[in-house]
């Protein structure tokens, strides 16, 4: 039988590796899982239609919530920025549970982090159940918390 069985990791290109483990590791207490390495690849399609000579990246996991996010820094051929438009195709983000929605928005906008509105609430039957919040990291990955009211 063929099936998914669990989850590996998320992963994300990055501008900056130091910055991100700054935020991922420093802001947010994540772990480094596996350190910062350079990989070169003589010839590797990972990068998109064709062949791509020379491929050469950072890479490393944190591991953080539960799960391993995997980031790649592009150095040849350079990382580009991401367009930040949630409504094409391919774009994703990551979503955290939190204790404390509203001092883990205070932490992170004292840091500087760009939160995209207020404090959002669900409801069931008239009663809340989540309360969440999106906000773009330092590589302007979307990201999500989220904290459980029953």
């Amino acid at each position: 039988m063929a099936e998914i069985i669990g989850t590996a990791h998320a992963g994300f290109t990055v501008k900056d590796m130091d910055k991100t483990l700054d935020f991922w590791c420093g802001l947010l207490g994540g772990k480094l899982a596996e350190p910062v390495c350079i990989a070169v690849h003589k010839g590797c399609k990972v990068v998109g239609n064709g062949m791509q000579e020379n491929v050469r990246f950072k890479a490393c996991k944190v591991e953080i919530g539960g799960i391993l996010v995997e980031f790649f820094e592009f150095l040849n051929p350079a990382a580009e920025a991401y367009h930040g438009k949630l409504w094409k195709a391919g774009s994703a983000h990551l979503a955290f549970y939190v204790d404390d929605i509203y001092a883990m928005k205070s932490k992170l906008e004292a840091a500087g982090v760009e939160f995209q509105s207020d404090v959002n609430a669900d409801e069931k039957d008239g009663v809340e159940i989540c309360k969440w919040v999106y906000l773009k990291e330092c590589n302007d990955i979307r990201m999500e918390l989220m904290q459980k009211l029953v």
